[in-house]
């Protein structure tokens, strides 16, 4: 399994992949190619298995996003999106990394919290209660 960030080259592509696979499910996400920094998840025989996309800026790192085949989700495959996101913003200094969840998502709210996130109530959208998640470096 291999982690690498996605030059802008290959964004379109990466969009073509989500579509594709996220037709089925028709989750929330909303990824933005045209903007945001991506991550891809390859296996060991070259298949993309998830994507992961993060609003960069100077200092922090906003909006994380994850999405995994579903045949690949629950082996830990999310986990390592995070971890390889938390060692990039160490080695790029940045002062904190956020994103929201859905309130009601209470095994995502644990997870974050588990890797060292504070969560807290964010806002309503649409009658959607979200959670902001925030981990902070020093």
């Amino acid at each position: 399994m291999v982690i690498k960030e996605v030059i802008e080259d290959e964004r379109m592509e990466l969009k073509e992949w989500y579509e594709k696979n996220n037709s089925a499910e028709k989750n929330s996400l909303n990824f933005f190619f045209k903007t945001d920094s991506f991550f891809v998840m390859k296996n060991d025989i070259g298949h993309t298995i998830g994507i992961m996309s993060i609003s960069a800026e100077k200092k922090y790192y906003n909006d994380i996003k994850r999405f995994i085949l579903k045949d690949f989700r629950g082996q830990g495959f999310g986990d390592k999106f995070i971890d390889y996101l938390i060692s990039t913003a160490k080695t790029n200094k940045i002062k904190w990394i956020s994103g929201t969840i859905k309130s009601e998502n209470i095994q995502a709210e644990n997870y974050f919290l588990k890797k060292g996130f504070e969560v807290s109530d964010y806002a309503t959208i649409e009658e959607q209660k979200f959670k902001l998640i925030k981990l902070k470096f020093e």
